[in-house]
């Protein structure tokens, strides 16, 4: 009885799924469209010079993820893009900024 049960309460489930996905999916195209926007703004105020390059790294390639997302809407991919557009310029802006690390040419041991 306990089997037919558990099976009965996973079929329920399962068939909710696509009515929680649709409940679900709006709210979480809202919420990267505000992580992007904090990510935006965090490399391109002043602060972002602080950031070290693998945190820029990772806020690259978290844009990324989301444009090349299909299953995400256009409008989310597209600010996305843009997004990226946008840091790639001021990284570009800040290139002389950039210090070069001393390059070391002994073959570690």
């Amino acid at each position: 009885m306990r089997a037919q049960q558990r099976a009965w309460r996973t079929w329920q489930m399962l068939s909710l799924m696509p009515v929680l996905w649709a409940q679900i999916l709006p709210v979480m195209k809202l919420f990267l469209m505000k992580i992007l926007q904090v990510l935006r703004t965090l490399l391109l105020t002043p602060v972002g010079t602080h950031l070290t390059n693998e945190s820029v790294c990772e806020i690259m390639q978290s844009c990324f993820r989301i444009c090349f997302e299909m299953r995400l809407s256009e409008l989310l991919r597209k600010s996305a893009e843009h997004t990226l557009v946008d840091m790639v310029q001021l990284l570009f802006t800040r290139l002389p900024q950039f210090k070069e690390e001393p390059k070391s040419y002994v073959e570690p041991t």
